[in-house]
């Protein structure tokens, strides 16, 4: 039987072709009243360094849409094959021509990893996970084993309960 984790990821099955115009467009804007254009992605490209690890890549909308190095060591985690081909795939047109690893497996278990990371990145990946909060913030713990001195995680991610939202956003 699919973990809850697992089944969450099989939304992208027929949803990835739809992400960046729904989620990055309408919703980030509408919704959240947080643009990407103008909000997450300036955000996203300030935070990323050098060795960056993007921890539930989506369409790789943030990475193909920054100023990436060709020195830039890029690591993928994703449970989702299919996030994961998407996001390198798009990494791979244009001048995108940073060093990139595919790594496909669950955040919430151990990390195949090795070495540390200047940047992590987790874009609206907690409220996909489950479990409370506080099993979320779990989650950090691990990462600050893999974080190189002085780097920096950072994300963005939709509020749960007992937040004020636009009739939009509250009807999602």
């Amino acid at each position: 039987m699919p973990t809850p984790l697992k089944q969450g990821t099989t939304v992208y099955k027929w949803f990835l072709p739809l992400y960046d115009l729904w989620v990055l467009g309408v919703c980030n804007k509408h919704a959240w009243s947080c643009p990407t254009e103008s909000t997450l992605l300036p955000f996203y490209k300030r935070n990323l360094r050098t060795r960056h690890l993007d921890i539930g890549p989506g369409t790789g909308y943030y990475l193909a849409n920054s100023a990436v190095s060709p020195e830039t060591q890029i690591t993928l985690l994703d449970l989702n094959p299919k996030s994961l081909a998407h996001a390198a795939n798009r990494l791979g047109r244009g001048d995108r021509t940073g060093n990139v690893h595919i790594v496909q497996a669950d955040i919430m278990g151990p990390l195949p990893l090795t070495g540390v990371f200047d940047s992590i990145s987790l874009f609206f990946l907690l409220h996909c996970l489950p479990g409370t909060v506080q099993e979320k913030m779990e989650l950090f713990k691990k990462l600050g084993g893999i974080l190189a001195p002085g780097g920096v995680v950072y994300g963005s991610t939709v509020l749960g309960k007992g937040v004020r939202y636009n009739l939009f956003g509250g009807f999602l």
